[in-house]
């Protein structure tokens, strides 16, 4: 999409819709500073009056598009009231998610409003559409303040015993997966991952684990895939400084998938990500009675060293 300097793009659809239950108003309007901004509320003629709408940043998923969808007053009327039917609720969130899409793969759609779109019988469709569109001055996805999920570091690997794997950035609808994943390991694994005995996760902390801010952190689970069970078996992850030169890592392994070769693979595809990402050095910490760690980190070409105490040692890589 090339244009030298902003349009105006528009369409009345005009459609023979009836009855009409409720009239909505969803868009995008790109701002300076915080990039495209996505709108959900009341629309039609009290629109202007009402200024019943919420607004978030993209990108979304369903979670994040029913949480924009209930910050409005709308909502509980889309719930259906009296003789109003229930609006579909699942295709205003797939139509928030495409309209949410679009503005993440186009930098050039300056603003995008439908309005109005109306609920008939509780199906949506959009009555009208204006678009401005302008030159961006930087490409996808670098044009959005929240990094999208990053899908080019999906992989597909099998284990030793050819068990079919799925490598995968982490997201925030993993969090049953982690919490089995970590009721899989034992008290040692855990000891050497996070040098301390954790009895007790709690939402919070899986929350830390699965929300990530992909532009500087990231961690890539392995996941059995099918026609396996769905399973967590391993993550490695990487937090970077602000300016990405920089990167700590780390890594752990479930009990029942030891020793099958995942945790080289998951290290090796997680130096990958830091170079994709332009990591300069990579680094970690190992607690020095963790020795299938650091015969791994010798393996994968890492500087050992460890420090004056003598109770870890500290891995580094140059990439």
């Amino acid at each position: 999409l090339k244009v030298p300097e902003a349009q105006i793009l528009g369409v009345t659809m005009q459609p023979m819709v009836s009855p009409v239950d409720y009239e909505l108003i969803m868009g995008a309007k790109k701002d300076p500073q915080f990039g495209p901004i996505l709108l959900f509320g009341l629309g039609g003629i009290y629109a202007e009056v009402l200024k019943d709408v919420a607004i978030t940043l993209p990108p979304l998923n369903l979670m994040l598009a029913d949480r924009l969808m209930q910050r409005t007053r709308v909502y509980r009327l889309l719930q259906g009231y009296r003789n109003m039917p229930k609006a579909d609720m699942e295709k205003l969130a797939e139509m928030l998610m495409r309209l949410s899409s679009l503005v993440t793969d186009f930098p050039e759609i300056a603003e995008l409003d439908i309005n109005p779109l109306f609920i008939s019988k509780g199906l949506p469709v959009a009555g009208d559409a204006r678009m401005v569109v302008a030159e961006s001055p930087v490409p996808a996805p670098r044009h959005l303040i929240i990094a999208p999920y990053p899908n080019q570091f999906v992989s597909d690997w099998m284990l030793e015993d050819g068990t079919p794997v799925k490598i995968r950035p982490m997201k925030p609808e993993d969090e049953p997966l982690v919490a089995d994943f970590l009721a899989a390991c034992s008290d040692e694994t855990i000891y050497f991952r996070y040098f301390r005995r954790i009895k007790k996760w709690t939402h919070d902390m899986l929350i830390r684990f699965t929300q990530n801010d992909f532009d500087r952190e990231l961690g890539l689970m392995a996941v059995g895939a099918p026609p396996g069970p769905e399973v967590m078996m391993g993550v490695s992850r990487l937090v970077t400084t602000s300016d990405r030169q920089d990167a700590e890592f780390a890594l752990i392994v479930a009990d029942p998938w030891h020793g099958k070769g995942l945790g080289s693979k998951l290290m090796e595809r997680l130096i990958y990500v830091a170079r994709e990402m332009g990591v300069k050095r990579l680094h970690g910490d190992v607690l020095s009675g963790n020795h299938p760690m650091l015969s791994l980190m010798g393996k994968l070409g890492f500087n050992l060293k460890k420090d004056k105490e003598g109770e870890t040692v500290q891995v580094e890589m140059t990439l």
